[in-house]
C-alpha cells in the first residue's frame, strides 16, 4: 500500500512498507489477524497528514519528502518533484490500494 499525496496537481505516492492483495486489504479494518497492518497503515496516514498540517501554506516536495523520509538536509540531494510552493489547501491526502 502507498500514500497518495497530491499538491499543485502533482500526484506523488510513499511507501508505507504495507503489503496486502485485495481481499486483504477489503478486510484489513476488521480482521485481528491483520492488526499490525493496519496500525501501520494507520501511522503513516497520520506521519503523512501531520507533516502537511505542520508544513501548512510553506508546503513543498522536498519538505515533505524530508519529513516524511526522516532525512536530514537535502542539500544537493534535489528531488524531481521537488520546490512547489502553490496554496496548501490544494494538498489532499488518500489512502490507496
Amino acid at each position: 500500500m502507498k500514500i497518495k499525496v497530491i499538491f499543485n496537481r502533482l500526484t506523488c505516492f510513499y511507501q508505507t512498507g504495507v503489503d496486502l492483495i485485495e481481499q486483504e486489504f477489503d478486510e484489513y479494518h476488521s480482521r485481528k489477524d491483520l492488526k499490525k497492518q493496519f496500525d501501520d497503515i494507520i501511522f503513516y496516514l497520520n506521519k503523512a497528514d501531520k507533516i502537511i498540517k505542520d508544513l501548512g501554506h510553506n508546503f513543498s516536495w522536498q519538505e515533505f519528502d524530508r519529513l516524511y523520509f526522516n532525512r536530514g538536509n537535502l542539500k544537493g540531494n534535489i528531488l524531481p518533484h521537488s520546490g512547489l510552493t502553490e496554496n496548501f489547501n490544494q494538498t489532499k491526502l488518500q489512502k490507496i490500494k
